[in-house]
Order: structure tokens, then sequence, then C-alpha cells
């Protein structure tokens, strides 16, 4: 392993930890699923549904009241925990199944999803090379023919410029790997966290997926909630 994935492994490392001490509080604010992310996955009724960085389940929920079975896989014991007793409360055990397990290691035999989401996820994992093993096994653990739907955050918005321009910085003196990755900040209980995104282009998403047996079927901006949250949104198809 050389030394620059070495750290991209420690960051990781640091984003899971992270979220495992804000877990409480980043959920209370994650309640409701992206909708118009998951509205290009369409009508998953019977169909075996992967989401990978379930998080809280919010996403899972709604996909296990009409699929016939949803797992997620999210690296966070104290997300999962959240998200199981969630799924207890809605009775939805025998449709949803959690596993703690991260993108670049997935214990799923190969081709076992019709579909998979993996939606704010991608942007937490440093490196191009890295993004594209995950990407990778999303795509050897999906059927042929399954949907894909993946989501991360858009760089070019006006309240994130103020991020690119420190990414940018950053980048000239080698304090991130790439242009377009930041930190950003989160508050809980008196404590300040600083989270990794790697901040998207819909160029980069689309090179990503091409290295991949993903063939795109759609590519673009969708912005998220009231709030209106500009993410790029792929959705693409195993061939």
């Amino acid at each position: 392993m050389s030394v620059l994935e070495e750290k991209a492994r420690a960051l990781i490392k640091s984003v899971i930890e992270t979220y495992e001490s804000i877990a409480e509080g980043f959920s209370a604010t994650r309640k409701s699923p992206w909708i118009e992310v998951l509205k290009p996955l369409g009508d998953v009724l019977g169909k075996t549904v992967l989401d990978v960085g379930c998080g809280n389940g919010r996403h899972l929920l709604i996909l296990a009241k009409r699929a016939s079975t949803v797992v997620g896989i999210d690296p966070s014991r104290n997300l999962i925990k959240i998200a199981k007793t969630r799924i207890n409360k809605l009775r939805l055990v025998d449709r949803a199944m959690l596993v703690i397990a991260d993108a670049l290691f997935m214990p799923f035999r190969r081709a076992s999803f019709d579909s998979i989401i993996c939606i704010a996820v991608i942007h937490h994992i440093p490196t191009k090379k890295l993004r594209r093993r995950a990407i990778i096994e999303i795509a050897e653990t999906l059927k042929n023919n399954g949907l894909v739907v993946i989501s991360a955050w858009y760089r070019w918005q006006r309240r994130l410029l103020l991020e690119v321009l420190k990414s940018f910085f950053l980048k000239l003196v080698n304090k991130v790997f790439e242009f377009g990755d930041t930190y950003m900040p989160w508050s809980s209980r008196g404590m300040k966290y600083k989270r990794f995104y790697h901040l998207f282009t819909l160029k980069e998403m689309e090179d990503l997926l091409n290295h991949s047996q993903l063939e795109i079927q759609g590519l673009k901006l969708v912005a998220i909630g009231s709030r209106r949250w500009m993410n790029v949104v792929a959705t693409a198809i195993k061939r």
C-alpha cells in the first residue's frame, strides 16, 4: 500500500469516527428521504435493493415498504443502531437487513441485487483510486441490467464557493489530495468536527462511472429539499 493510500484510508477512518460521535445529532437532521434522488430508481416492488451508506435508514425504510428485501450497509455502528430501532418500530424486520460494512469492502456475492442506491456517500471517499474501487464494488454486486443511483454534493454552487476557494489554496500547498477536497464543519454537544468531502462536478461523476461496468442512463444536477442543496445525481445500468 502506498503512502498516499495509507493517508486516504486514515482519512476514511477519521470520517467514520466522526459519524460515530455525531450519530444521534446527525440522524435528527436526516429524518426525511431524498425523494428527488430516489425517483430515478422507479418502482422497486418485489426487488432486492442495496443501500450503500444507509446511515439512519431514512431511504431504506421507504424502499422496504415496496421491495422484497432491502439491505443497508454503513460503517458507523451508532447509525446502524438508530436504523435498526426505526426498522423495528415500523415492523419492517422481515424486509430490511443491516450490515456494518463500507463501500470499499462489501460482503456480498456478485450480482446479488436488482437495484442499488449510494446517496451522499461517494463524496466522503478521498482519491480517484478509492472512489473507483467503490464503484467497481457496487457494479460487481449489482445484477446484469440492474439499476444504480449515485449522488454527491455538487462543487459549483454559491453556498460552497468559499469551500472551493479554500480547496484551491490547500491543493497548492499539498494539504488535500485533489482540488475539490474540503472539510465541512459539524457542531455537536459543544464539540466541533470536520467531515471530509470531495465536491463533485458532472464531468467527474461521468468519468468515475465510465471506469466500471456501468452504463450511464442519466446524469444531472438535482436540488434537494427546501434548502435546495445541489447534488450530482447519476443513474446507470450494469451491462
